[in-house]
């Protein structure tokens, strides 16, 4: 493997380790950190409008009515689907200004109203059911039948993106269930009693993987990435950024959410295309 170095001051770029035989570009940092310069996208520009968003549901394994909001590529059948899940306290409003952009990349996309959330972004029509707080765990269901409802759907290739709690959960359904494609983990963490286990999930990910996180968040997502054996991984933290997928939101993200979308889509060209 090819090692070149490239240095982040001030207004730089994301930092991100990269590992596989299409990004080679690898730095030693203090305490032993990999760090390599990333060159954008090229994203920055307004992306057209996709299709609607349309209204979903089916059952989680115990029965549960799950919702969610389809967001339909510019293409006339897509056969990739994103399932997307948000953080805590959240819905699949989270996604709202998201998944357009990612339908205009040509990927269908189902933000999903997982059992554990609140109205952080808007109303969580899951949750709304449900009589007191569900915990992160029991969401797990939910992101299954997620998956399930795609296949019966006809998609051939799965992409998990998942924010905060659902982003390791993300991985822990990539490593034990059949034809995942790819998973996009923001601010995955050790966000469940059994610590370590979150860990040991990412051991298990055989599938290309985008990691990533608040610069906060460096060491926790590290650790996950350095648990991952694959080639096919992608380590990006941001100058700038701030908890969950909401990194992707210039609203919320005003220094950093251009940025993290030109690595997020370099990935997604050079892995995971539509």
């Amino acid at each position: 493997m090819e090692v070149t170095a490239r240095g982040a001051g001030v207004g730089a770029k994301p930092r991100s380790i990269i590992s596989g035989v299409k990004f080679a570009r690898l730095v030693c940092a203090s305490a032993g950190a990999l760090l390599v310069g990333c060159s954008g996208g090229g994203n920055g520009a307004e992306l057209p409008k996709p299709k609607g968003a349309n209204e979903v549901t089916f059952r989680s394994g115990d029965g549960l009515e799950v919702f969610g909001d389809r967001y339909s590529a510019k293409l006339e059948q897509a056969s990739t689907l994103m399932l997307l899940f948000h953080q805590a306290g959240s819905s699949a409003d989270e996604f709202a200004t998201i998944a357009p952009k990612l339908a205009a990349k040509g990927y269908d996309c189902l933000a999903v109203d997982l059992r554990s959330g609140g109205d952080k972004f808007g109303a969580n029509r899951t949750a709304e059911a449900l009589e007191g707080e569900a915990d992160y765990e029991s969401a797990y269901q939910d992101m299954k039948a997620a998956v399930v409802w795609a296949k019966k759907e006809g998609y051939h290739s799965i992409i998990l993106f998942g924010s905060s709690y659902s982003a390791s959960l993300s991985l822990r359904l990539a490593a034990e269930e059949q034809g995942i494609a790819g998973v996009i983990a923001f601010s995955p963490g050790e966000y469940f009693t059994k610590k370590g286990i979150v860990r040991s999930w990412a051991g298990e990910v055989r599938v290309p993987t985008f990691l990533t996180g608040a610069p906060g968040e460096l060491d926790a997502v590290q650790q996950i990435y350095e648990a991952m054996p694959i080639e096919e991984k992608r380590l990006c933290i941001p100058s700038n950024g701030v908890h969950g997928a909401s990194m992707l939101i210039p609203e919320r993200n005003p220094k950093g959410a251009s940025d993290v979308w030109d690595e997020l889509t370099e990935f997604l060209n050079s892995w995971l295309r539509p």
